[in-house]
């Protein structure tokens, strides 16, 4: 024992006598200026091969009792031929002791020549290993390939000015997850663990396959997983394995015990809940089986060769611990190891292969799903398709990008969760859309796609409202292959009738409510000054009215308001008078694109004549159309919201607060106001201007509830449903703040939520007033 000691201190003390003669590693051949360390070779190690001190373990004081190798019975005294001396940097063995080529060498950080972890390299059947590889990557590659000849076969649009605009804005997403953490921060952790770890994983994986498979053979002086780069290595694949599990995890309590309403499929169409549910929960038990056998199978390698880097393999320690505690020795790990090694490779090589077949599919195409997104999409509508049908008739008139997004949907159901549609029982689930459009195209189905494939009633319960597109974390475009389906329905004439009465009043009048143009300019009679007519005299700001704002008895009134808010701060203003037409924003939405074009068309040519500088609107959709649509027929103006105006005015000082006003109010944000044009301020500093306290009710600006009204909804019959109208929702929300008024800033909200409060009894606790009653009150 003392002498043992006395050669430990020379070696750790003087280390130069013990060099080898010629300072070269006798099995890799290179010049070693590491110095030489001690190593002890004990019986559990001598199949795997040398274990030295300098990375796997022993322990200069051999009688500590407290090492970890000590706790799972791998130390001990060494007997007297195990003392000998290896070089530094490579772990061959020097000096007396020499090994024949054949020779096992170090176990863990090199491979070859340099330490060798645990492979297939210790487990044989190399061959094997590489034909999974293969057999895995074809399957991989040519379903995709299959999916990309399907996606060929839609309708060409611009792919690549699409991608260059959007790759960048993909790669933030897909790093950060920021859309799947807006508004759920839950799913946003378990998706953000899921997909860092598993894209660790993946890296690590490929770290293994280069340095042990092809540069081992082809390269063997370029192998770098060893010495610190092995110890990271070992570090973050072991995080990533853990943060893996604890995703899943997370996804399991979520799906088992939270279960949150969006992940209650609501079938719509011809699918099955069944094979719904078990390709969702088989994606999940998949990736839980990968993590979990990894770590499992790093903790059976640590209890076969314990070694000192085994503390940077943290989960494979814990897991060995966990496994010693149940009594798994490292006799029996040696018995276990081969085995399940094999069988955590080959479901790693069956989940390359299942990938583009499956759910999985979404780690590729979410990222192009959404590099090839177009900001613009569902805000300005594409034109009319040219040929026999202006719509959608069959698959193949989708695009190539709808076509791939189809494809990419995960059904996280955030779409169908803020559905105004499905919120009120209306046959309409904008996940159930996409997924049975997608059945029909992966079923090559020649039906009709619009009337067959998906009903006439989900397609016209849609209200244009934008929040699926909105809320859609892949940028799914929804709402374009909606209105482009409608555009085959309206041609063959399958519409209900009061939807047709109002087009033909359209096509007749130029508005939806069957008024005569004369009429329009009625409600100016009641004032006691007089409106321009920018046909004639030139303004600063032409009005363009609206249908409702013009012709509604009720609406109107607030019409005036406006009239004299806007005569009081001394702006220069007129309207067109029996010369504006309805602008054509729902028109479009309905799929009346030819309508919609001839109104367009009209408004220009008056608008064209008319002298003005700025556009103001009352109504959102009117705005919409104008700012953003108007332009692609060669119209641009620019364009404000009435509620821009009124802040403007009251910052300026051209209004002047006379009356603080007490009221306890709250907002509704319309959608063709907010989601589509991002104004959301405005309205709220106005209300704060005015002095009244103001409650936001839970579902605000983006979030907003829609009204209903949108999509030429206000024009269609109404239907039965199941649950309550948007309408109704949205008032019981503003009454449970405590708010006495609901403030709205559109007219068709006016409409369908003083209807709402009648149908739901809460006449006597809610008001519903228009921004602009206000104003007036309080400059009066």
């Amino acid at each position: 024992m003392i002498k043992k000691i006395f050669i430990l201190s020379l070696v750790l003390i003087f280390p130069s006598m013990l060099k080898a003669e010629n300072n070269t590693c006798l099995t890799c051949h290179l010049g070693v200026d590491a110095t030489p360390v001690l190593a002890f070779q004990k019986s559990i190690h001598k199949k795997a091969g040398v274990y030295c001190q300098d990375c796997h373990g022993g322990n200069p004081e051999i009688n500590d009792e407290t090492s970890m190798d000590e706790q799972f019975g791998f130390i001990g005294v060494p007997e007297k031929d195990d003392l000998i001396i290896i070089c530094g940097k490579c772990h061959a063995k020097t000096g007396k002791y020499v090994f024949t080529e054949s020779s096992p060498n170090c176990i863990e950080c090199h491979s070859a020549h340099f330490t060798k972890r645990a492979g297939i390299f210790m487990v044989g059947g190399s061959i094997y290993f590489i034909a999974f590889t293969i057999v895995s990557l074809a399957a991989f590659f040519t379903g995709f390939f299959i999916k990309y000849a399907k996606y060929k076969k839609g309708r060409k649009i611009e792919i690549k000015t699409l991608f260059k605009k959007g790759v960048f804005k993909a790669i933030k997403e897909t790093l950060t997850n920021a859309s799947i953490f807006s508004n759920d921060t839950y799913a946003g952790i378990f998706h953000l663990f899921i997909f860092w770890g598993f894209l660790l994983l993946f890296i690590g994986n490929l770290i293994v396959w280069f340095d042990k498979l092809l540069f081992q053979y082809f390269f063997p002086n370029a192998q770098f997983l060893y010495n610190w780069f092995y110890r990271v290595f070992s570090y973050f694949t072991d995080l990533a394995a853990l943060i893996v599990i604890v995703g899943i995890l997370l996804v399991m309590v979520r799906r088992i015990f939270i279960k949150p309403k969006r992940l209650n499929y609501k079938i719509i169409g011809n699918l099955s809940l069944t094979k719904l549910l078990v390709e969702d929960w088989l994606f999940v038990i998949f990736i839980f089986i990968l993590a979990l056998g990894g770590i499992f199978l790093e903790g059976f390698r640590i209890l076969l060769h314990c070694t000192s880097l085994k503390t940077h393999s943290f989960t494979g320690l814990g897991t060995a611990y966990f496994l010693k505690a149940l009594g798994v020795s490292s006799s029996a790990s040696e018995q276990i190891y081969k085995p399940f090694w094999w069988f955590h490779v080959i479901s790693a090589f069956l989940f390359i292969g299942y990938i583009p077949f499956s759910k999985a599919r979404h780690i590729i195409l979410d990222f192009f799903s959404i590099a090839l997104h177009d900001e613009q999409a569902g805000r300005v509508l594409p034109p009319a398709l040219e040929g026999e049908s202006a719509g959608y008739t069959t698959w193949k008139d989708l695009t190539q990008k709808e076509l791939l997004q189809l494809d990419a949907c995960t059904k996280c159901g955030r779409c169908y969760e803020v559905c105004p549609a499905a919120m009120g029982g209306f046959p309409l689930s904008p996940r159930m859309f996409i997924l049975n459009l997608r059945e029909a195209v992966n079923q090559q189905k020649e039906d009709k796609l619009a009337g067959e494939i998906i009903s006439k009633d989900t397609l016209w319960s849609c209200m244009t409202c934008f929040a699926c597109m909105e809320r859609c974390p892949i940028k799914i475009e929804h709402i374009p292959i909606m209105v482009n389906l409608r555009r085959y329905l309206v041609e063959q004439g399958e519409v209900d009738e009061r939807l047709q009465d109002a087009l033909m009043s359209l096509v007749k009048r130029g508005n939806s409510l069957k008024q005569s143009d004369r009429m329009r300019a009625k409600w100016t009679k009641g004032l006691d000054f007089k409106i321009k007519d920018a046909r004639k005299e030139e303004v600063e700001y032409l009005w363009f009215v609206g249908d409702f704002a013009s012709y509604d008895p009720i609406i109107s009134e607030n019409t005036k308001k406006f009239a004299r808010v806007l005569n009081k701060a001394g702006i220069d203003f007129g309207i067109l008078y029996d010369g504006e037409r309805n602008s054509g924003n729902d028109v479009r939405r309905v799929g009346e694109e030819g309508l919609f074009e001839m109104l367009v068309s009209k408004n220009i040519k008056v608008l064209e004549k008319a002298k003005f500088k700025k556009i103001v609107t009352t109504d959102p959709h009117t705005y919409h159309t104008l700012k953003n649509e108007y332009p692609e027929f060669g119209a641009k103006y620019e364009v404000y919201h009435y509620t821009e105006i009124l802040e403007k005015l009251l910052k300026e000082g051209k209004l002047q607060i006379k009356n603080k006003l007490n009221y306890c109010v709250t907002y509704h944000d319309p959608c063709y106001l907010g989601r589509y044009n991002g104004i959301y301020e405005p309205p709220r500093n106005v209300l704060k201007m005015l002095g009244v306290r103001f409650i936001e009710m839970p579902k605000n600006r983006n979030l907003s509830l829609c009204c209903g009204a949108g999509g030429g909804k206000i024009w269609m019959e109404e239907v039965k449903v199941e649950g309550e109208r948007p309408a109704e929702c949205r008032v019981k929300e503003a009454t449970a703040t405590g708010a006495e008024i609901l403030i709205i800033t559109c007219p068709k909200d006016l409409s369908m939520f003083s209807d709402a409060v009648k149908i739901t009894g809460l006449e006597n606790k809610l008001r519903i007033k228009d921004i602009i009653e206000l104003v007036e009150e309080a400059i009066e």
